[in-house]
């Protein structure tokens, strides 16, 4: 997989959420969409049965609120040095801190008991 593919799969994947988020809006519903890739190996080496979900993944955050159009954090690169293990995406942003954003500026709701203390907000809301 190279960074073309990726551009790719994420074109693909927000044009699909994008046309939901534009139905939403058409009926006046302001929503907040988060999509989290759970699973994101890079290189087709074989691997332990189990174990080929790779070390990080990619969130989108879509909606009216969002200060949209940016990569938030950093896009560690698709080279083999820049890789986890010469593999695996390497991990830059922690969950935890999309969703303590989410939880406190969305749902204005305490995010600690959700995401533990010392979370910080990213600046996309």
């Amino acid at each position: 997989m190279n960074n073309n593919d990726i551009i790719t799969m994420l074109e693909s994947l927000s044009e699909r959420d994008l046309s939901i988020l534009e139905s939403l809006r058409t009926h006046r519903v302001l929503t907040t969409v988060l999509i989290r890739r759970l699973h994101f190996p890079i290189t087709g080496e074989p691997r332990e049965p189990g174990t080929d979900h790779g070390h990080a993944n990619y969130m989108l955050v879509m909606g009216s609120p969002i200060e949209g159009g940016k990569v938030y954090g950093d896009w560690p690169g698709l080279e083999r040095e820049q890789l986890y293990e010469g593999r695996d995406l390497n991990l830059t942003t922690d969950f935890r801190d999309v969703y303590h954003e989410l939880l406190s500026h969305t749902l204005n709701s305490d995010p600690t008991p959700s995401v533990g203390p010392g979370r910080r907000d990213l600046g996309f809301l």
